[in-house]
């Protein structure tokens, strides 16, 4: 069903795009995959201070909930083609028993960025009995998580053996926040955790052991999201920045570009693990953010909005109902 009754005429212009156009080969590549474009606003100052809870609506409200931004509502818009519906991609899933028989199980592996994107992707699929979404959080760090990782994919495998698996999966704004910056991480019981040298060569020597152990795990595709650009310095609303606390540049988009460069690096040598992108598509949103409910900067700086993380949510999906369609036709 790859109708949308609401693409403007040139969107129905575009063509569907394919699996190599939903997924990045770099970290350039996402500079062009798509735009975020208007798609609602206010007519008045006004009318974006209503306190009203509707979440189609304009509002501060809506802003703090991160369904919109400061008056407009946004979308993203892909260039060089026009991806599937949410809904017409998760049929897509929800079909898939019919042709196999088998259940189809879509994994998220990350911090709470990516735990924002299993919750909405969970939501979506509730009524749609042979799909199955499951969630292994990395928050402090892959290198003392990694057995949240084995132990869950392992117990995934054990309990459903025939089901068709995606695995969606990232390291990155911990790595940063725990073991790029803070020298205090390291004292007390955490020392024997400060890696030597580099903290970006500790990165990459333990993203090429997730990568790896990930390749060995039965999946139909396995992708790494580019990490997210985290702590922006502009466009973010609704908290005061306390004059004694300085922004390291660790915390920074710039040092997370620094970083997808070497995640990049080790994920490209893979020949089973491919990319999306995850970085461009957030370094022009920081006007809609998580926020928290004493409106403290650390969500601000973090954790994308509500509209963000629907976007990374429909690309996901259309990356699997397009591999869908490939081992449909491999039947």
């Amino acid at each position: 069903d790859d109708e949308d009754d609401d693409d403007d005429q040139e969107d129905k212009m575009k063509p569907r795009c394919t699996l190599k156009q939903l997924t990045v080969q770099d970290t350039q590549e996402g500079v062009n995959q798509g735009r975020w474009r208007v798609v609602g606003k206010v007519n008045s100052p006004n009318s974006a201070m209503e306190w009203t809870a509707d979440p189609d609506e304009i509002t501060y409200l809506g802003y703090q909930n991160m369904n919109n931004s400061l008056g407009i509502f946004m979308e993203y818009d892909f260039i060089p083609c026009s991806p599937l519906p949410l809904s017409s991609s998760l049929k897509k899933l929800d079909s898939h028993k019919k042709h196999t028989g088998n259940d189809i199980r879509v994994i998220f592996i990350g911090d709470s960025v990516m735990r924002m994107q299993s919750n909405l992707f969970a939501s979506s699929v509730k009524d749609m009995d042979g799909v199955q979404s499951s969630y292994i959080c990395t928050s402090g760090g892959i290198n003392i998580t990694m057995s949240n990782v084995t132990e869950g994919l392992n117990a995934i495998q054990v309990e459903n053996p025939n089901e068709t698996r995606f695995i969606l999966f990232n390291i990155g704004l911990h790595e940063i926040g725990q073991h790029c910056n803070s020298r205090q991480y390291y004292q007390g019981p955490n020392a024997a955790q400060k890696p030597a040298g580099s903290c970006l060569a500790a990165y990459a020597k333990r993203l090429q052991h997730l990568v790896s152990y990930i390749e060995s795990v039965p999946a139909e595709l396995r992708v790494f999201e580019i990490t997210t650009a985290a702590w922006p310095k502009y466009g973010n609303f609704g908290f005061a920045w306390p004059p004694q606390i300085p922004q390291a540049f660790t915390f920074s988009p710039n040092f997370v570009a620094h970083l997808n460069e070497v995640a990049v690096n080790v994920v490209s040598k893979s020949k089973s693990v491919t990319m999306m992108d995850g970085y461009w598509l957030t370094l022009s949103r920081p006007d809609n953010r998580e926020i928290g409910i004493d409106n403290a900067i650390g969500k601000h700086m973090v954790h994308p909005g509500r509209e963000v993380a629907d976007a990374l949510v429909w690309i996901w999906s259309n990356i699997i109902a397009r591999q869908l369609d490939k081992s449909v036709n491999r039947l």
